[in-house]
């Protein structure tokens, strides 16, 4: 179950940051195959903890992703433990559901186009180690 969410979730990610053409990543090597997520670009693998659940940072900064970053990505809760997107051209708000990914301890995502206000939800952040939103 936690492979088909994790891979819904990577597959909605990629497809809102493709701006409607898949080859506008500059690198989207193994994405949309069957490759083992740890095999794709920009996804890193971690060990995995006692409950089996091997957990993921997504490191796609400087990547050329348009678009936004799904509200979907709260499913991710339990895998995911960093995101770094920054250098792109992210234009969508902050998801508020960012705030359920209690396992995050840095969150990079700086030099995109975000709009509107931060997410008060960020608060509930409480392993979050590095946090960089600005220009």
């Amino acid at each position: 179950e936690n492979f088909m969410i994790k891979r819904f979730v990577l597959a909605l990610l990629y497809l809102s940051t493709t701006n409607n053409n898949p080859s506008q990543w500059r690198n989207n090597t193994g994405w949309m195959t069957f490759d083992s997520e740890c095999s794709w670009a920009g996804i890193l693998c971690n060990e995995t903890y006692g409950d089996g659940i091997e957990m993921i940072s997504l490191h796609l900064h400087a990547n050329n992703l348009y678009g936004t970053i799904p509200p979907e990505i709260s499913l991710l809760a339990e895998v995911i433990t960093g995101i770094e997107l920054y250098n792109n051209s992210i234009s969508s708000s902050i998801p508020s559901e960012i705030g359920l990914l209690t396992k995050l301890t840095y969150l990079n995502i700086y030099k995109n186009a975000i709009k509107g206000v931060i997410p008060t939800e960020i608060g509930l952040l409480s392993e979050l180690d590095g946090l960089s939103l600005g220009g």
